[in-house]
């Protein structure tokens, strides 16, 4: 196996999942890069930017769903 093979794993929190990994697809290290803007933009909100009452729900949203933008005056180098 080689550091650049692709995951095809399902583990984690749904929420921070990223949409290949919502769709069952390999992924890669950007996936962790997506998690990581999840968190940043729920620490700016200080809400999650894809809630559902269901897994399944919260998966459509990742995959179809824009996010709502920033709060107006959120700094640009965030």
């Amino acid at each position: 196996a080689s550091v650049d093979d692709l995951a095809q794993t399902k583990c984690g929190t749904p929420y921070f999942m990223a949409p290949e990994n919502c769709k069952g697809c390999p992924y890669d290290a950007k996936a962790d890069v997506w998690a990581m803007g999840v968190i940043i933009y729920e620490l700016t909100t200080l809400r999650k930017p894809f809630d559902s009452k269901s897994i399944d729900g919260v998966f459509d949203m990742i995959i179809n769903s824009p996010i709502d933008p920033l709060p107006e005056g959120t700094s640009s180098n965030l």
